[in-house]
């Protein structure tokens, strides 16, 4: 008797492919409940079933003859779709057969998205998309064009066309034969598209409030706070130094949490309690000295939109009892009202720049306040911690004809780089005013600088010495050379695990792959081999393709 062929059936839906063996003179009919006699074949064949909804009945019978494999399609809805081996023919002579039931391309298989594109401006929106796309589908094994088109411009045939909110668009274009996987791949990009279009309107928004957004760590935040508000969270705690943009953060949440509703500001640190009870809650004619005529509180004019209270952390201790029974219960009462009640819905954003778990541990904020309020907490990151924002503001503010980044020397920049920001936007703000309004490109040296820095510092600082070179060596000058793109691009000096986190992931690990492939001298993936790269230094091909144009984006 003759070896037995496999025939490995997948179908959408089911968990495991079914395997048949069959002998010569043997088949099988394939379905979702199969009836061999009501297939209409003239041999005996046995049954067997196929646990997925997306399979017919009766959906294709398999049968042996010899050395010959044949399949039928029974009429089935979606369709029966055959794999065949390397350097076979459809004839099928005697080999292993993998066969699918019904379309491969509505399978719900849990695939990944592209990773956030790298942009800071409107013109490197589109590209940072397109590149995004390309790296992952690189990854992916599948041989594609991403190129980016204006809109009026008719896509070639074939080639996936996807809008970007900015007008243009990002098309895609299988460039080897198309296979099932390049379709399924089609709707996680899709998707992808898709919020990063809404992401991209989130911002735009937020910017036209006067927000500057370039750096990745405040983008972050921002998408968070986007993302927390279109959930519906309903309390959210912004802490970080004054002048980080807590204010206009807060009037991100509001705007996707409650859209068309009040924003109510109450800033808790410049009241008395009493005033500040009346404020958030109301108060009746008479409920305290000057109260002349009943007062609506901030909380009932928030009602359908968001209470901001700023400076939550100075809030009397005395009235926080009142504020988290109204978190608590969603009821108050005006100050002077006695035993009526009223109840609202609000969302609740605070913000401080004190350290309010340090002030429950000392007695200084209730505890339980801060657990009712802290549903979420968003830590906004300091100036200094992200200078992409400062570059982009000096690139937006005129100094007479040209920006105040251009009129910085390159010694004076650096000064500026390594500067603590204490005063975070206020102090870069003031800065830019008291320098000269007719200053020439780079004429602003170190010491002009430094006497603007210092006519509104608190307390006189001067230029730190720079950081020491590393150590002599090819890998030294690796980490060395991977320190100053990081610190180019407008981060500063590492300060948290996350600057880590980027320094090593986009920075050192490009640098690290240039280094080990020994391509210093290369201007561009182009004139690279990724096959050879990727045999040298023991890689896949997608991750030597990822550093690789990592490290080179790095370079502009």
């Amino acid at each position: 008797m003759s070896d037995p062929v496999r025939i490995v059936v997948d179908a959408p839906g089911s968990v495991d492919p079914s395997v048949v063996e069959l002998r010569d003179g043997e088949g099988v009919v394939l379905g979702r409940a199969p009836d061999a006699e009501r297939a209409g074949l003239d041999r005996d064949v046995a049954a067997r079933m196929i646990s997925s909804q997306s399979v017919s009945a009766n959906h294709a019978a398999v049968w042996r003859e010899g050395d010959e494999i044949h399949v039928r399609d029974l009429a089935s809805r979606n369709g029966t779709w055959l794999r065949i081996p390397p350097q076979l023919t459809v004839t099928l002579p005697r080999s292993d057969v993998q066969l699918r039931l019904a379309s491969g391309v509505g399978q719900t298989r849990k695939i990944d998205e592209p990773e956030a594109p790298r942009y800071r401006t409107a013109e490197e929106f589109s590209p940072g998309i397109a590149t995004a796309i390309r790296e992952w589908l690189d990854r992916h094994d599948m041989k594609v064009r991403v190129w980016v088109e204006v809109a009026a411009k008719e896509a070639p045939l074939g080639a996936i066309d996807l809008r970007l909110i900015t007008g243009d668009r990002v098309l895609v274009q299988s460039t080897g034969t198309v296979d099932e996987r390049f379709h399924e791949l089609i709707a996680p990009i899709a998707r992808f598209v898709a919020a990063q279009n809404a992401l991209y309107a989130a911002e735009t928004e937020t910017r036209g409030d006067g927000m500057i957004l370039a750096s990745p760590e405040l983008r972050g935040v921002h998408r968070r706070i986007v993302e927390l508000a279109k959930q519906g969270v309903p309390r959210l705690v912004l802490l970080g130094p004054s002048g980080t943009g807590k204010e206009r953060l807060a009037r991100a949440y509001h705007r996707y949490a409650s859209p068309g509703g009040p924003l109510v500001t109450i800033n808790c640190a410049s009241l008395g309690r009493d005033r500040l009870v009346a404020d958030l809650f109301g108060a009746e004619a008479g409920a305290y000295t000057g109260a002349q005529r009943t007062m609506v509180g901030a909380v009932e004019r928030a009602d359908g939109g968001t209470l901001f209270l700023d400076e939550i952390g100075d809030m009397p201790l005395d009235v926080q009892p009142q504020l988290l029974r109204f978190l608590d219960t969603g009821e108050y009462q005006r100050l002077g009202a006695v035993g009526v009640s009223r109840t609202v819905d609000v969302k609740v954003v605070c913000a401080t720049n004190l350290d309010l778990r340090r002030m429950v541990a000392e007695g200084r904020f209730r505890a339980d306040l801060f657990f009712r309020l802290g549903l979420e907490v968003v830590e906004i990151p300091p100036l200094r911690q992200r200078f992409a924002d400062a570059l982009a503001f000096l690139e937006s503010q005129l100094l007479g004809e040209i920006s105040a980044l251009a009129a910085l020397s390159p010694d004076a920049l650096e000064m500026l780089r390594r500067h603590r920001w204490d005063g975070n936007f206020r102090e870069l703000v003031n800065l830019v005013h008291r320098l000269p309004r007719d200053a020439a490109k780079g004429s602003l040296d170190v010491a002009a600088v430094q006497r603007a820095l210092d006519a509104g510092a608190l307390v006189l600082q001067r230029e730190s010495s720079p950081t020491p070179a590393l150590a002599t060596g090819a890998w030294s000058e690796c980490l060395q050379s991977a320190l100053d793109a990081y610190l180019a691009q407008g981060h500063t000096d590492p300060a948290t695990w996350s600057d880590v986190v980027v320094l090593i992931e986009q920075y050192l690990k490009p640098h690290a792959m240039v280094r080990l492939a020994e391509l210093r001298d290369a201007r561009g993936v182009d004139d690279i081999s990724i096959g050879r790269v990727a045999e040298r230094v023991k890689a896949d091909r997608g991750t030597v393709l990822k550093q690789l144009r990592a490290y080179f984006e790095s370079k502009r």
